[in-house]
């Protein structure tokens, strides 16, 4: 497959392949479901969100040398993400009893708002970093309209996260819309400059420092408002160093993880379903068996999920996409009928 870098979770074209993005986008995905079994309440296993963001900031910069159009960028990425996530979240309102309608159509539109229990989770759980993800692709859409976009999107983005620092707004959509976190998507763009200026070629001693980096966390407090600097600035030294790994030619070709990056979407977005039914068949295990138990078990459903659901959907909006535009090309090339 010619089309396999990277969108932070999401397969998008690309001018290059970069096998650096998506070893971490599996690895990211992987921790994230680690997480998710309770068995590991380490910033290791959740941070795999941050990597995701920084990520999704870089190639956002690398996919749009090609995608210069508004239109263009906002279609491609809704196709990547909309349909998977549409199936799956009405599988989780399906399996979860609910049946809020409006819960449910601000999910599936991605607005923030908070459940019965007062988070600030769609229906899927793990849907709230999409809103995040789509609110960016909106910032970003409207700066290919202009000039100086990487300028435009660094004090676009600076504000909103100051303004959420000093003003602390109340309400999910305002709290998302000027969170701190807005500035991991920001660190990938200049992270995006950086490599394209070849300025990580010596970079490689960040990968350590950065998992180093996420590891002292354990021992330190939650870092509340900080977030972003105790976890943002490690998994941008996660990526940085990555990038510098593969710019080396010292980063292995690795098959499974190469599989399981391509699958790592619909990991991400099925673990959870997956998790609530398989944990409580495990419950009475020793942890060491049942959670790689039930890690597997996500990972053999994502993989299912992403060869039989994903992939043929995405094919099949390929294919009438591209219907589409030779049916206006030869509707162009038809000759006008004169008039007599």
């Amino acid at each position: 497959m010619n089309d396999n870098t990277a969108d932070g979770l999401l397969l998008t074209a690309a001018p290059r392949t970069l096998r650096s993005i998506q070893f971490l986008r599996g690895l990211a995905a992987l921790s994230v479901v680690a997480f998710h079994t309770g068995w590991t309440h380490t910033v290791l296993g959740a941070a795999g969100v941050d990597v995701f963001f920084v990520i999704s900031g870089f190639i956002m910069q690398h996919v749009s040398r090609r995608e210069t159009t508004p239109i263009a960028f906002l279609r491609a990425r809704i196709l990547r993400v909309v349909p998977l996530y549409w199936l799956v979240t009405l599988a989780a309102a399906a399996l979860h009893g609910i049946m809020d309608p409006a819960r449910l159509a601000q999910s599936l539109v991605f607005w923030p708002h908070l459940d019965a229990q007062g988070h600030a989770w769609p229906v899927l759980l793990q849907g709230w970093t999409l809103c995040y993800e789509m609110f960016f692709y909106g910032l970003f859409a409207v700066s290919l309209l202009l000039p100086h976009r990487l300028w435009l999107m660094t004090a676009a983005l600076l504000i909103l996260a100051s303004a959420g620092v000093a003003l602390h707004p109340s309400g999910p959509a305002l709290e998302t819309y000027t969170s701190p976190l807005l500035l991991e998507f920001l660190a990938g763009m200049w992270l995006h400059r950086a490599w394209h200026s070849g300025w990580l070629r010596r970079a490689r001693p960040l990968l350590p420092g950065g998992v180093a980096a996420f590891a002292a966390q354990v021992m330190l407090p939650d870092p509340g408002n900080w977030h972003t600097l105790a976890w943002g600035v490690p998994a941008l030294m996660v990526v940085a160093g990555s990038l510098s790994v593969e710019s080396s030619g010292r980063l292995p070709q690795v098959r499974w993880l190469n599989a399981l990056s391509s699958a790592s979407y619909a990991l991400y977005l099925t673990h959870t379903l997956v998790q609530n039914q398989v944990l409580p068949l495990l419950q009475p295990a020793p942890a060491i068996l049942a959670v790689p138990t039930a890690v597997a078990a996500c990972v053999v459903v994502g993989m299912i999920v992403h060869w039989m659901v994903e992939e043929p959907i995405r094919r099949w909006l390929d294919v009438r996409i591209k219907f589409r535009a030779f049916r206006r090309q030869l509707i162009a090339a038809a000759p006008v009928p004169s008039k007599r």
